[in-house]
């Protein structure tokens, strides 16, 4: 996963998910509002393609709006220790 920008770079975040992750089951059960933003906090359960190994654990989406209700930016924050000893 990289840092992202625009439609089509936002676009191929769905490809690389495909490309490295099974997605087992992904609920998102808590959302949080703020000016101009709002966050989900999402139950993910995923095996990694490269090891094998599976992750289950709560990350959390966060997403900024324009004035015109788009999404400005998004943001993914997880475990990266989970992360990491999921990947080796």
């Amino acid at each position: 996963m990289r840092p992202r920008s625009g439609r089509e770079a936002a676009a191929g975040l769905f490809g690389d998910i495909q490309a490295d992750f099974e997605v087992n089951s992904l609920n998102p059960h808590t959302f949080l509002e703020g000016d101009g933003c709002g966050a989900a906090v999402v139950d993910v359960d995923i095996t990694i393609n490269s090891t094998g190994k599976r992750v289950h654990d709560d990350v959390v989406h966060f997403f900024e709006f324009g004035p015109d209700g788009k999404v400005t930016s998004f943001r993914n924050f997880l475990d990266t220790a989970k992360a990491i000893e999921a990947h080796s």
